[in-house]
């Protein structure tokens, strides 16, 4: 049996103990640190931790008991020991006085020997007892062990009170749980009403901002480009000059059916001489005639000169990229070489997959993050989609989609650069989490299956 500590050093133990105490997270941490560790503070030979369940004190845990059989004479006795004295002296530790036990209870302490006895109840909320410390040695308990042991009561109610709780509410759950029909459908049910919670449906897409309506500035002859004279992006205006095709073939033309036209005069010049003399009438008609083919030539040759200089049709950005690869090319009549397009006036450009292509929605919003604005949300607004699906810029078979950057949220302080990319959200109409999560698998199916 141990000493009781010194005096000086019984507020250290009985600190050290109610932290142990408040820091166990289980009843079973609690009821082997009080009733083991309250030796460092107060001798005993034996302590049992009593538990109220439904009125009937039912033992947990014992110092000399490893797994406390309640079915054992001694602690059925000292389980009706307990509910009487709690009955009676509800408050405060007490010792026992064999005495005051009923007559039964009274006749069997001989037999069960148990010593001196210190019941200490533990009160909950409401002052009701949650639990009864019983406490047991030799000689007789002091006032001031007393003391100590109602002051750490108070510490070791407040956590078993907590520990109570959560067992309880574990309790319930598995009671509630363990029912075999609960326990079989309830996870089902739980699963099925998930799948049934309404969701938008929606796809990603890649997107680009595009101008409206750009103009395409097409090569008016054949011929050769010599020079490119704008850059991509590069803002133009009307009238500027944009292309220069290669005129030395032209100009070689030119040359000759000038020269041709020359010789034609003078050969008309003389036959018209010859004419005057009565010689070479029908010749005069035959050069003029000539001469007239060659000056037609002419003229026309002088056209297309001029329209080797290609000039903006209208003001605006170069939007094309590849424009300076145009240099040293032959190009056809009508063939593009490059677009222009109004700064101001831009759309979104999509292109969605044809598995990922959504049912008709009345909303039609998009939410547009451009790379350059990383996640700043642009909302927009779908104003056209493709009928029949094609070949998107990145080979994929993609219907195409353009969305009005003005119509969702109209902002005048926000510019957008022609050319930029970034991911766009296409928003459907609302569906099950099923339909949601399991719309591709179901396409998939279909088309394997047919």
């Amino acid at each position: 049996m141990n000493r009781p500590p010194p005096i000086q050093d019984a507020l250290t133990q009985l600190l050290q103990l109610e932290q142990e105490l408040l820091q166990s997270d289980s009843i079973e941490s609690f009821s082997f640190v009080l009733v083991n560790r309250l030796r460092a503070l107060i001798s005993y030979r034996q302590a049992t931790l009593w538990m109220d369940g439904s009125g009937v004190f039912r033992i947990e845990r014992g110092t000399d008991l490893t797994n406390p059989d309640p079915n054992a004479p001694y602690l059925q006795w000292l389980s009706q020991v307990v509910a009487e004295v709690v009955r009676t002296h509800p408050e405060q530790a007490v010792c026992l006085d064999r005495s005051k036990l009923s007559r039964s209870l009274e006749e069997e302490w001989g037999q069960h020997n148990p010593g001196e006895l210190l019941i200490v109840p533990l009160s909950g909320s409401a002052g009701k007892i949650k639990g009864v410390l019983v406490l047991s040695k030799a000689e007789k308990w002091r006032a001031e062990e007393e003391l100590v042991l109602n002051r750490l009561a108070v510490a070791a109610a407040l956590v078993l009170h907590s520990h109570l709780c959560q067992r309880r509410w574990k309790i319930r759950l598995s009671e509630w749980f363990g029912s075999w029909p609960l326990r079989k459908w309830v996870p089902a049910v739980l699963l099925f009403s998930l799948f049934l919670i309404p969701v938008r449906l929606s796809s990603i897409a890649p997107a680009e901002i595009i101008g409206i309506d750009p103009v395409t500035v097409t090569s008016p002859v054949e011929g050769v480009v010599q020079e490119i004279l704008v850059k991509p992006n590069q803002s133009v205006t009307e009238g500027q000059l944009l292309v220069q095709l290669d005129d030395r073939a032209l100009k070689g033309q030119l040359k000759i059916e000038r020269n041709g036209a020359e010789v034609v005069r003078a050969e008309l010049l003389r036959a018209s001489q010859q004419a005057f003399e009565g010689q070479a009438g029908e010749e005069v008609h035959s050069l003029r005639s000539r001469l007239r083919q060659h000056q037609a030539r002419v003229e026309w040759v002088e056209r297309q000169l001029k329209q080797l200089t290609i000039r903006a049709p209208v003001g605006g950005v170069v939007v094309s990229a590849e424009i300076h690869s145009w240099k040293g090319r032959p190009v056809r009549v009508g063939e593009k070489i490059m677009m222009l397009a109004d700064p101001d006036r831009v759309e979104v450009e999509m292109w969605l997959p044809v598995e990922d292509l959504l049912p008709p929605s009345e909303e039609k919003a998009v939410s547009l993050y451009l790379y350059r604005h990383g996640n700043e949300r642009i909302d927009a607004v779908v104003d056209q989609v493709g009928y029949r699906a094609e070949l998107s810029p990145q080979g994929v078979l993609s219907y195409r989609l353009t969305a009005d950057l003005s119509l969702a949220a109209p902002d005048e302080g926000r510019s957008y650069r022609i050319g930029e990319r970034g991911t766009a959200r296409v928003y459907g109409p609302e569906r099950s989490l099923f339909d949601y999560l399991f719309r591709k698998p179901m396409f998939w199916i279909r088309s394997w299956i047919g």
